[in-house]
């Protein structure tokens, strides 16, 4: 597999996960206001997970960038 196929890869992992914890999430059988909480402390987790996973993914691309130079 490429880099570019496994990027695709873990693109669409990090997708899939996101929109089954929304859909988890709504169908959760909590309070409005509690699972707007919920949503909002997932929604954050999710961010920074996919920020740290574009970082790795750019410092990946960099080094690989300067080995090929």
């Amino acid at each position: 597999m490429s880099d570019r196929d496994n990027t695709n890869f873990f693109t669409g992992l990090v997708l899939g996960a996101v929109v089954g914890a929304v859909i988890g999430l709504l169908y959760a059988p909590h309070p409005g206001k509690e699972t707007r909480e919920l949503f909002k402390e997932k929604r954050e987790n999710a961010r920074h997970k996919v920020e740290d996973f574009v970082d790795k993914v750019r410092h990946n691309a960099s080094e690989t960038t300067k080995s090929v130079q």
